[in-house]
This record gives structure tokens, C-alpha cells and sequence, in this order.
């Protein structure tokens, strides 16, 4: 994917997109997600295998959980 399609994807992504680390180097890592595989930067301290959270350009430690939505009826 070239870095314009990719910038693009960025800007137009209305919710955060998640997916896996496959990689880390300095300050960016690798992540595989559902539309393919993504290079960002992060702040914090990700290892491969961790589920992460993308939104604009940065990927955060994903909270196990946190996506879980309870629906009463």
C-alpha cells in the first residue's frame, strides 16, 4: 500500500481500527490488522502479540474489555 493510500486510511477512519503487534523498533511498530499490515508510531511500550488500538497514527495498548458493550432489555 503506498504511503498516500495509507495516509488517506488515517484521515478517513472515522473509529479506531485494532489489531496485533507483529513488531517493534524504536519509537513505531508493526501491527497486522483486518485491512492489512500498518506501520505507526506508539507511546508506550508494546511487545509483539499485544492487541492494540489505532487512532490517528498511534497505536495504544488495547484494555481488555473495553470494547464489551452490555445491552439491557
Amino acid at each position: 500500500m503506498s504511503l498516500i493510500k495509507e495516509l488517506q486510511q488515517l484521515i478517513q477512519t472515522e473509529s479506531p481500527i485494532s489489531g496485533r503487534v507483529v513488531s517493534v523498533s524504536n519509537n513505531s511498530v508493526v501491527v497486522a490488522t483486518a485491512s492489512g499490515q500498518m506501520e505507526v508510531s506508539t507511546t508506550g511500550d508494546l511487545q509483539p502479540e499485544n492487541l492494540v488500538t489505532i487512532e490517528a497514527g498511534v497505536a495504544t495498548k488495547k484494555q481488555r474489555g473495553s470494547e464489551v458493550r452490555v445491552y439491557y432489555v
